[in-house]
C-alpha cells in the first residue's frame, strides 16, 4: 500500500516529461522553413469582420519544387502579430488595398473551404498595381459556358492599359473562382452585374476583345 503513491507520481512525472517534449518538437517542427507557405497574387478582395481582416488573394504558391505553379485563389486572416510591409517600412493594414500585388507568408495549414482558407504571418506590398489585367465593369449580356467553361459574358469598363468604356467577352473556365452558390439567385451572373476581374493571361484583340477569368467578383448586384 505504501508504494502506491510513489508509483502514481512517477507515472504523474513522467506524463509531463512526454507533455513537454512533445511540445518541443511541435514547437520545433513549425518553425522550420518546410512549414511555412509563400504565395504571390493580387487582392481581389477585403472583409473585415469585427477586428478580424481576411483578404481574398488570386494568384500562386511559390515553391523551388513546382516550376510552372498553377493559379488559385486562397483566402487569408491576418494573424495578431501580422507584419506588413511596403519596400522594407512597416504600414498599417488600411494601407492594403484591392489590385495590390503582395507577398505572404504563413502556415502551410489550409481549411477545406472554397477557396481554401489560410492565416498570414507576413504581408509585404510589391506593387501597388497588380501586373495583371484587371477590369471592372457592367455584364452587359451572360451566355451559358461549353466545354470547360462555366458561362460567357459581355462586360464593358475600365481594363487595365486600354480605354475607359471598353467591351470584354470573358469566358469562366471551370478553374477559374467565380461566384458560384449564390443566395436566392438560380444564375451565377445577371445583365446589370458590377463586376471586377482578373484576366488569366493576355486578351485577344478582336472586337470586342475576348480574355479568360482567374477570378470573377461581384461588387454590386443588378437590381
Amino acid at each position: 500500500m505504501e508504494n502506491k503513491p510513489k508509483k502514481s507520481k512517477n507515472f504523474f512525472i513522467l506524463a509531463l516529461l512526454i507533455l513537454l517534449l512533445g511540445t518541443y518538437s511541435m514547437v520545433r517542427i513549425i518553425s522550420t522553413d518546410k512549414d511555412i507557405a509563400i504565395y504571390e497574387g493580387t487582392i481581389i478582395n477585403i472583409v473585415t469582420d469585427g477586428e478580424v481582416l481576411s483578404i481574398l488573394v488570386d494568384g500562386v504558391f511559390v515553391d523551388e519544387n513546382v516550376p510552372d505553379p498553377k493559379p488559385t485563389v486562397t483566402r487569408y486572416t491576418l494573424t495578431n502579430h501580422a507584419k506588413l510591409t511596403k519596400n522594407g517600412k512597416k504600414i498599417e493594414v488600411e494601407t492594403l488595398a484591392i489590385g495590390n500585388y503582395v507577398h505572404i507568408e504563413g502556415s502551410n495549414i489550409f481549411d477545406a473551404s472554397y477557396p481554401a482558407g489560410g492565416s498570414a504571418n507576413k504581408i509585404s506590398v510589391l506593387s501597388i498595381e497588380t501586373p495583371m489585367i484587371l477590369i471592372n465593369g457592367k455584364v452587359l449580356q451572360v451566355k451559358e459556358g461549353s466545354g470547360t467553361n462555366i458561362i460567357n459574358f459581355l462586360v464593358e469598363g475600365s481594363i487595365t492599359g486600354y480605354y475607359e468604356h471598353s467591351q470584354v467577352w470573358v469566358s469562366v473556365p471551370d478553374s477559374s473562382y467565380y461566384p458560384m452558390g449564390l443566395r436566392g439567385r438560380d444564375a451565377i451572373l445577371l445583365p446589370g452585374d458590377l463586376v471586377q476581374v482578373l484576366v488569366n493571361g493576355s486578351m485577344d484583340l478582336s472586337y470586342p476583345m475576348q480574355a479568360k477569368s482567374s477570378s470573377v467578383i461581384i461588387r454590386t448586384f443588378a437590381n
